[in-house]
């Protein structure tokens, strides 16, 4: 029998019996990404094909089961969610490799149409863009907004993927990497009010011709961060999301989902809505976690509670050795709109960082400078997330890591629509 330590939010050590869990698939593919953060180098990524096209991309896909082929257009398709067991895996670091990102342009293309385009451009230049949209209509707005511009080839397309909303990071596919190599897409509950948003994990892990894993556990991505090699972080909001459950079950089912031998439960802010830990903190590396700070005349409760949470990190030791806690500047929240440093999105050697058009150019370049520190050779780039951030989200709220799923199961070229083609630019692949 295995087990699990957690460090709750009342200072508690719990340890949580796991038992044995067999596998009920078994493949074989190369080796994975180390865990170390993705150097800016420009060599290839071992995860991304040079066969796409350059246009903007929808497809048939082959299906894992049939060998045959299935149209991307699930309008009216609802997967059928598969309960699967894995054994020796686990959930790798946002730093590390990534296939692609994933953006959903439900509502995001709709009502922050500059933040959609900025994201695109600043992503595409250093890893594919997977753009999730609802129906052709929304597909079309999509390239009306890039349509000029000079976009690496090859590098976005679109599949279509019946969602709600633009929380892509909170309801989309997180993917185990298994013993054998093989991702394993994890499809928590998510909200009862949107059932397209919960789809989403076994739409894409159908897709790509994966196994899922579906758990009755309420998990919002927002809310769970990985080192990459068995720490998860979390904050005690997911407590209040199963209410059905303990605290060590919760703390159980979270370490066997997704394959953890340490829970880290945090304090979430006071008064910010989502409670998720991606709102104060980020992973740079395996024994590297950034962690918010706020002054005590700016927010002494905020203050307080980052403090605390920055404590219980630093007591937290992975395989690799103790976790190094770094501290960064928390934006003003007295317009009770809540601006982070830490919201970032990882794209293999670029940070894509949240600037706000009302904070200091010093408090920001501090920052930047920051993450230059801990994430050398990376390049920092800024995206201006002013259209969104008051509906309570940022870059890591919307844009979702894909880590090893394999984009090119996702979709095959489909010509651009006449007069509609952005200008490509080729690009080398980090």
């Amino acid at each position: 029998m295995g087990g699990v330590t957690c460090v709750s939010g009342n200072g508690v050590s719990v340890w949580c019996s796991l038992g044995l869990v067999a596998c009920l698939w078994t493949f074989s593919q190369g080796e994975d990404s180390p865990s170390a953060p993705v150097p800016a180098d420009p060599a290839a990524s071992t995860w991304v094909s040079a066969a796409a096209t350059g246009s903007f991309e929808s497809s048939p896909l082959p299906s894992a089961d049939e060998g045959s082929r299935l149209n991307t257009d699930h309008s009216q398709w609802r997967p059928r969610r598969v309960r699967a067991i894995t054994r020796a895996a686990r959930l790798t670091g946002e730093f590390e490799r990534q296939s692609g990102v994933l953006v959903a342009c439900n509502e995001l293309i709709h009502t922050a149409p500059d933040v959609f385009k900025d994201i695109v451009i600043a992503a595409t230049s250093h890893v594919p863009v997977v753009a999730l949209v609802n129906n052709d209509d929304d597909q079309q707005l999509a390239v009306e907004i890039l349509t000029g511009l000079r976009l690496p080839e090859n590098r976005l397309r679109f599949v279509k993927v019946q969602h709600n909303t633009m929380w892509a990071r909170d309801y989309g596919p997180r993917a185990l990497m298994q013993d054998n190599r093989l991702p394993l897409v994890i499809d928590p509950t998510y909200a009862d009010d949107r059932p397209e948003d919960e789809s989403v994990p076994t739409a894409i892990g159908h897709l790509a011709g994966l196994p899922v894993v579906a758990t009755t556990l309420r998990v919002a991505g927002g809310n769970l961060l990985s080192n990459g090699t068995g720490v998860i972080v979390t904050t005690d909001r997911i407590l209040e999301e199963n209410p059905d459950l303990e605290q060590a079950e919760v703390i159980a089912k979270l370490a066997q989902t997704y394959e953890a031998n340490e829970v880290v439960m945090l304090d979430p802010l006071s008064g910010e809505s989502t409670g998720h830990v991606d709102m104060f903190a980020t992973f740079t590396s395996p024994t590297t976690v950034v962690v918010g700070s706020y002054s005590v005349e700016e927010d002494e409760e905020n203050a307080r509670i980052l403090d605390r949470n920055a404590a219980r990190l630093a007591k937290v030791v992975t395989p690799q050795g103790p976790l190094s806690v770094v501290r960064i500047p928390m934006p003003s929240n007295a317009d009770s709109v809540w601006r982070t440093y830490t919201n970032v999105v990882f794209a293999n050697g670029a940070l894509l960082f949240p600037v706000y058009q009302n904070t200091d150019d010093d408090f920001e370049r501090h920052a930047m400078e920051l993450y230059r520190a801990v994430l050398p050779g990376w390049e920092i780039k800024p995206v201006n997330v002013d259209g969104i951030i008051d509906s309570g989200g940022a870059l890591h709220c919307t844009v979702l890591n894909l880590g090893p799923i394999d984009i090119d199961r996702l979709s095959m070229p489909r010509p651009f629509p006449a007069g509609r083609r952005p200008r490509f630019v080729s690009s080398s692949l980090r």
